[in-house]
């Protein structure tokens, strides 16, 4: 299924000494796998129970750099809020919201939640859905993994483009994350920035900033 393995494999990032100025368990965790040999089972296995406790991506002090100098937030699908959490430790003003916040995470077959993936909850995230970008185009939009062939990113940079916005930051891979109307709309708009981030070896991810 997956095929191309990518250079920036979480599992070998060297980490800076910045990485360890926040408190980053999800980084932690993972660097205590560095030197152990993975198949492909434990791979994939590992990766789904850290999905579960913190979040798709894995925030690098880099990374988080670069959104915390484009504070405020308004974070769609945030999920458990971990990005939030780290993103709130850099001193980003943040909003958080989720179609199913954590505290619905434990019924996953209620209202066909997509949370049943979040153990955790890290942050205060807010009950709502995409729309909600719409009211907040003062703050840069956050999209971190929106779900596959899903409609949720494209919603939200809708609401918010309407809205007014002016600042749009997505993390992510284009075949794994949201679908095709979403990136014809950013190809649309200013690319600022667009680079690769270390996360797990069988995907293409990256961090890209657009300006409306």
């Amino acid at each position: 299924m997956h095929t191309h393995v990518s250079e920036y494999d979480i599992f070998r990032y060297t980490p800076d000494e910045l990485d360890f100025s926040i408190d980053n368990p999800y980084l932690h965790e993972i660097l205590q796998y560095k030197n152990t040999p993975l198949d492909e089972y434990q791979y994939w296995n590992l990766r789904y129970e850290l999905i579960k406790k913190y979040a798709f991506a894995i925030p690098t002090f880099t990374v988080l750099s670069i959104i915390q100098e484009l504070s405020p937030i308004i974070e769609i699908g945030a999920g458990n809020g971990y990005w939030a959490y780290m993103l709130s430790q850099m001193g980003a003003d943040v909003v958080a919201y989720d179609k199913y916040p954590p505290d619905e995470a434990y019924f996953p077959f209620v209202n066909h939640s997509n949370n049943i993936w979040f153990d955790e909850q890290w942050f205060d995230v807010h009950k709502g859905d995409a729309r909600e970008a719409g009211n907040y185009p003062n703050r840069s939009l956050f999209l971190c993994w929106p779900e596959p062939q899903s409609t949720m990113a494209l919603d939200a940079l809708l609401a918010y483009t309407h809205a007014g916005g002016h600042t749009v930051v997505f993390i992510g891979d284009m075949i794994a994350c949201a679908e095709s109307r979403f990136y014809n709309m950013l190809a649309g708009c200013t690319l600022k920035l667009k680079k690769q981030v270390w996360g797990y070896k069988y995907f293409n991810e990256f961090i890209a900033v657009y300006y409306l």
